[in-house]
């Protein structure tokens, strides 16, 4: 449920998922009433299960709903009966609306109940109350008229606290939050943020996990492109595939490139491009390598030379058999981008061009609909289909005029309209 927000985007709205499970279960004790524990060792394990129901909740299993639910009751939970135990219940409740966990819906956590978890444990407690915020209102209509005051409200009770890893993890889920609303706060609550979250720690998920420093650089480095802003969203793009810091993923060498295409440093993006191409090759994944290839031929179409648009039909094939050769591809983030680039440069069927061109605009109009009015998505489409276009008017293509995206008004203000999402090459 949780995980198809803009909070974390999964394979629906990027080509990755940013978290992996191997039999989480496995990680839990049987019970935490089996034997004599803490209230931090509770918490730790309400914590971690808390951060599992979250992110996979109603989303592709592995795990299904069933095994959460299991790994809930398993944990002991349901007969807990102590104030941090009802707390995370509660929660659970929320996300879940599992009936026998015997949560009565008009009885939220008290103050006196929070107070018991924030003195046990003060990161733990912002990550919890921060998600308990996130849960109460996920889907309501004008949501974060309700939830940016509360997540305020918790930012500076916790800056009283004096820590930083506490007041870091409110500011990350305010940068979440002002994301849907006004791009330049979320920006000051993600860079606020940053510095202070600690790396990914598998017996602290909720706290280190759910909204990281590696998710949180993403969302840096696209709220910082989306404004055109380069140069601002090259270092936090470059942390992505830096591996002292991170296992580097292809996809993440998306943010870099779409950064150096912006500042014209395409010398630089062609490199990063091999390394990722190489990067696929070694993990032998025909999936990202078609990815990969893609961040090249978007490059190749920027930088526009004689030489670069001669092995422009080629690349564009082999990216598109690859993307072919996936099950389910047509799921795919890249799926009608690499359809379309392979049709502008291989497709002499002027009518099955323009069907290509029809499906990436429609799928475009899918992503719009996701995002709400997006500025960057409509002007990285109108930019691909001239380049497009153009090169196929260079070659000696028929060039028709460039269909129109009917029924969308084409506004956009940046303090209401953000569009954090993956680089969308054009």
């Amino acid at each position: 449920m949780l995980s198809r927000s803009m909070y974390r985007q999964n394979e629906g709205l990027a080509p990755f998922r940013y978290v992996s499970v191997i039999c989480f279960f496995l990680l839990l004790p049987l019970s935490t009433n089996s034997f004599a524990v803490s209230l931090e060792e509770k918490s730790v394990v309400y914590s971690n299960l808390l951060y599992t129901t979250a992110v996979f909740w109603d989303d592709l299993p592995p795990p299904s709903n069933e095994e959460i639910t299991k790994a809930i009751f398993d944990s002991g939970i349901k007969s807990d009966n102590s104030k941090i135990g009802y707390l995370y219940r509660y929660i659970f409740w929320l996300i879940t609306k599992e009936q026998r966990l015997g949560v009565p819906p008009e009885a939220p956590p008290t103050e006196e109940q929070w107070l018991a978890l924030k003195e046990v444990n003060i990161p733990r407690y912002a990550a919890a109350r921060g998600m308990y915020i996130l849960t109460k209102y996920f889907g309501e209509e004008k949501r974060v008229s309700k939830t940016i005051p509360l997540l305020t409200k918790l930012k500076n009770e916790l800056l009283e606290t004096g820590n930083t890893e506490a007041i870091a993890i409110a500011s990350a889920f305010l940068g979440a939050d002002y994301s849907e609303v006004n791009i330049f706060k979320a920006i000051e609550e993600y860079t606020y943020s940053y510095p202070h979250l600690k790396q990914e720690d598998d017996n602290r998920k909720l706290e280190t996990k759910y909204l990281s420093r590696y998710l949180v650089s993403k969302n840096i480095a696209a709220l910082f492109s989306n404004l055109k802003f380069y140069s601002n969203a090259l270092p936090f793009a470059y942390s992505l595939i830096d591996e002292s810091l991170y296992k580097v993923n292809v996809s993440d060498f998306a943010y870099p490139i779409h950064a150096l295409i912006g500042l014209n440093r395409f010398d630089e993006s062609i490199q990063l491009a091999e390394k990722a191409i190489t990067l696929a090759n070694e993990k032998n994944d025909e999936h990202k390598l078609a990815h990969a290839i893609a961040f090249k031929v978007s490059i190749l179409m920027h930088r526009y030379s004689s030489d670069d648009i001669l092995i422009l039909p080629e690349l564009t094939r082999k990216a598109h058999d690859l993307i072919h050769s996936v099950p389910n591809a047509q799921f795919d983030f890249y799926y009608s981008y690499i359809n379309l680039l392979y049709s502008a440069f291989n497709e002499q069927n002027e009518s099955k061009f323009s069907e290509a061109v029809s499906a990436h605009i429609e799928d475009t109009k899918n992503r719009i609909r996701v995002y709400g009015d997006n500025r960057t998505l409509v002007e990285n489409l109108y930019t691909l289909l001239s380049r497009i276009y153009e090169l196929r008017a260079y070659t000696g293509a028929i060039r028709t005029s460039i269909p129109a995206l009917s029924g969308h008004p084409f506004r956009f203000n940046p303090d209401t309209d953000s569009g954090i999402n993956q680089p969308v090459f054009c």
